[in-house]
């Protein structure tokens, strides 16, 4: 069952790569697209939830990633965010892209 006029990038489950935030992972044990790749624009599943956290957050879960703001926060932070598009989790990239993009002094 599809959730009209809503896509993927809308749900609270959706993480966002960073470079790309248009695709992504599905973060819900729940879902049957659990861990697989999806688009932005992927027609969201029966286990949508819109992605707008109260100020509280979620019980049981203390990171998430603003996609508006593209970071990682904590739980106390969501108060800096309100009106954005909050996601449970944060943004994930693969190992090589982390060892390419550091920074480091040989």
């Amino acid at each position: 069952m599809e959730k009209i006029g809503f896509g993927c990038r809308d749900c609270v489950h959706f993480l966002p790569f960073h470079l790309m935030t248009e695709i992504g992972t599905c973060s819900n044990d729940s879902s049957p697209c659990h861990g697989r790749l999806r688009y932005g624009s992927d027609p969201a599943c029966s286990f949508f939830g819109l992605a707008s956290v109260r100020t509280s957050g979620l019980p049981g879960i203390e990171f998430y990633w603003c996609a508006t703001c593209r970071e990682g926060l904590h739980r106390e932070e969501l108060v800096n965010h309100v009106g954005h598009r909050v996601h449970v989790g944060a943004s994930t990239t693969d190992a090589e892209f982390n060892v390419e993009s550091t920074c480091a002094g040989d």
